[in-house]
């Protein structure tokens, strides 16, 4: 008996011509263009600037806080000279709002400085630790004889003690017997120190935020 073996002949699969193969890896398919949309980066943009500027500080935290005068009346007596040391003591704003502070090396003023608050030379501060801050005016006493002018002078600093020292404005009274400073605060906080040779007397300080 004669076998006859027959074998199916493979038809070959197309191949893509060197052009072909080249056109399809540089052409971007449809589906990659359409998913590329430049309002999408711009709707983007616009979110983030609006996430920006929601978390920049506004003016309600300002709002909440008002105008405060502190004077001699908010710092604790003490016995004979002694100064209060490393102290906490605060005010109340005309919104009923509690105005801290912390301080050192303060007292009520005594003898022909009664009536105002008392800072030691050289090392004497208090810093705002509650409540908002924009602009400061406080009156100094000024402490001149005939022997010399004797007034200590202030330092204040923008954003508490480890804050940007401020300029400050500075105005005689007409009777020569007190110094009206006035200082523009941006961070909101404050310090104010006596870093001078003699002893600083202050009538008031206060927060005016017209």
């Amino acid at each position: 008996m004669l076998l006859v073996s027959c074998t199916s002949k493979e038809t070959p699969t197309p191949q893509p011509s060197e052009e072909e193969t080249s056109s399809s890896e540089i052409a971007p398919s449809s589906e990659t263009i359409s998913s590329i949309d430049p309002s999408t980066s711009e709707e983007e943009a616009s979110s983030q600037e609006s996430s920006q500027e929601t978390s920049s500080p506004s003016g309600s935290e300002q709002e909440s806080w008002g105008d405060w005068v502190l004077t001699l009346e908010d710092i604790p007596t003490t016995t004979g000279s002694a100064y209060n040391y490393d102290f906490d003591f605060s005010t109340t704003d005309h919104l009923n709002n509690t105005i801290s502070f912390h301080g050192d090396l303060i007292q009520r003023g005594g003898g022909d400085h009664e009536g105002t608050i008392q800072m030691k030379k050289l090392e004497s501060y208090f810093y705002l630790t509650s409540g908002y801050v924009t602009h400061l005016e406080f009156t100094v006493k000024r402490n001149a004889t005939t022997n010399g002018d004797f007034t200590g002078v202030p330092t204040v600093y923008d954003g508490g003690m480890e804050g940007e020292a401020v300029t400050l404005e500075s105005t005689i009274s007409e009777d020569q017997k007190t110094i009206l400073y006035k200082a523009e605060i941006t961070s909101g906080s404050f310090a104010l120190t006596n870093e001078s040779s003699f002893a600083l007397y202050l009538y008031s300080v206060t927060n005016v935020r017209s």
